[in-house]
């Protein structure tokens, strides 16, 4: 590179130690057309750049360039500030070569005056060690050090492996390091999980595709783009919740790309909101799409009472029932609970947790359906026996002495609900009409969260893909059958048996 004029020179000097002039001056990047030019952030890196937060997680489309916006950002904090480690995790090892590359591509065309010499670091191919300043930056699987300032995690979704995730975690110290996740989607994964807990410390940025200035193609003047009904219902969510008003040519855009790849896979790549992005419908029985929309407007429970969740507040002119699965409850399935209001079908309440002993669920479902009880009169409980529900009965009625327990009447008359493969197919198709219907009004968002993961095996099976859970849902439509027999139906043949019956 030209040794640099003594004009240049005297500019540097005059704003070298401005970390915002350095962005916009020191360093180069290659453009898709493959051409050298000066790191100008765009939109999506201007906002992320704006966080205050040391912690930030970044939902994406593809080609938004937040991989190398945290590259040329840490690799300007390696090159000014003595004693600084970058860590940056690429999701698997053919990867960590495309993440590094933005890297090594800036630190070639800094100017040689300002150019530190590499040392030879860790001996990797990957890493960068400055010996004038002892500070490095690199690319790998996982945080090799004791100690790193800061962390970006390139891809998180797809890191198979959580536990080195979680050990270079632990190894930014959370009083003055940075961590920084990025990812596309890729289902209901530990991605999404994250996302939607609402306790998640790091600071949430989401970007649709159309935030990107680059996602959209020219319209000639003679050439009419009239949105058709489910692109004009796009186009108003795109103004509600991003406040963006879509052009023609992003439209043209959006419809070439879902011609070429289909409308769920261009949804994962090129997301519209933060949560249909995560999802595929694949075999659900579900309607996905409905799921996707009730997730979207949930409101947040009204209070949180010990394990019991209250999204709707005590009637004492109504009825409530209460259903509840037990699947295993050893650590990896979950006890759930959930009450419903009998005159709307609206969910009231849950606990739903994974560290409980029998006993304590069944004492943990008294206390919510003591929140319910009308006069003498308590919720309709209703308890899978399976696994551990004969426990859970044997507490509920010799320890807790409940005294209004479901019977699994005309099947076998005892104590609990018996889930067989008799009864199974019953169980989940009531449930199922509910939701699709829109008949049953769900409030939980761990219970959608499972709705979306449901899948009907090859063999005909309902139950939660590979990884997940159904516990929740499991437990609701356990609840769904008691709110049929306290509508006081005999028999459920058709969605007309259930609405407007008094």
């Amino acid at each position: 590179m030209a040794n640099l004029t003594d004009d240049e020179l005297e500019e540097i000097a005059d704003n070298l130690i401005d970390k915002e002039w350095r962005l916009r001056n020191l360093y180069h990047i290659k453009n898709k057309a493959g051409k050298k030019q000066l790191f100008n952030m765009n939109p999506t890196q201007l906002q992320l750049h704006a966080s205050k937060s040391r912690f930030n997680a970044t939902l994406k489309g593809r080609q938004q360039g937040v991989t190398t916006y945290y590259d040329i950002k840490y690799l300007d904090d390696v090159l000014y500030n003595e004693n600084m480690t970058v860590a940056i995790l690429a999701d698997k090892r053919e990867n960590i070569e495309k993440v590094f590359r933005p890297i090594k591509y800036a630190y070639k065309y800094i100017p040689e005056e300002l150019k530190p010499e590499v040392g030879k670091g860790g001996g990797s191919k990957y890493e960068m060690y400055f010996p004038s300043n002892e500070s490095r930056i690199y690319v790998a699987l996982e945080v090799r050090s004791e100690s790193v300032q800061r962390l970006h995690v390139s891809e998180y979704a797809f890191m198979k492996n959580r536990d080195k995730y979680n050990a270079s975690v632990e190894a930014v110290p959370l009083d003055s390091g940075e961590i920084s996740i990025e990812s596309t989607p890729m289902g209901m994964n530990h991605f999404y999980e994250d996302w939607i807990d609402k306790d998640w410390h790091f600071k949430k940025h989401f970007f649709p595709w159309f935030f990107h200035y680059e996602n959209t193609l020219p319209v000639e003047p003679h050439e009419e783009i009239i949105p058709n009904e489910e692109e004009k219902i796009f186009i108003k969510k795109a103004l509600e919740q991003s406040k963006i008003k879509i052009t023609k040519g992003q439209l043209k855009w959006r419809r070439i790309k879902i011609k070429t790849k289909g409308r769920d896979s261009f949804l994962v790549e090129h997301p519209e909101d933060p949560v249909s992005c995560f999802m595929t419908s694949g075999t659900n029985p579900l309607d996905v799409s409905k799921i996707r929309d009730k997730i979207l407007e949930l409101k947040d429970p009204i209070k949180q009472v010990g394990p019991v969740t209250i999204y709707e507040e005590f009637n004492k002119n109504e009825i409530y029932v209460c259903g509840a699965d037990t699947a295993g409850g050893t650590g990896g399935d979950y006890y759930y609970g959930t009450i419903f209001r009998v005159s709307d079908w609206v969910q009231c309440a849950q606990i739903r947790g994974n560290r409980w002993k029998p006993s304590e669920f069944a004492s943990y479902l008294v206390e919510m359906c003591k929140v319910y009880q009308v006069g003498h009169s308590w919720p309709l409980l209703g308890v899978e026996r399976n696994n551990h529900g004969h426990a859970v009965l044997l507490a509920l009625s010799e320890i807790e002495h409940y005294p209004n327990l479901f019977y699994h009447e005309g099947y076998d008359d005892k104590l609990g609900w018996n889930t067989t493969s008799l009864t199974r197919p019953t169980l989940l198709d009531h449930f199922i009409e509910a939701v699709d219907y829109d008949v049953l009004k769900i409030r939980s968002k761990e219970l959608l969260g499972e709705c979306l993961t449901l899948v009907d095996n090859e063999k005909g099976k309902v139950e939660a893909q590979e990884g997940k859970h159904d516990d929740s849902v499991m437990g609701t439509a356990i609840a769904v059958q008691l709110l049929q027999m306290a509508r006081k139906l005999e028999r459920w043949n058709s969605l007309d048996d259930l609405i407007g019956v008094e």
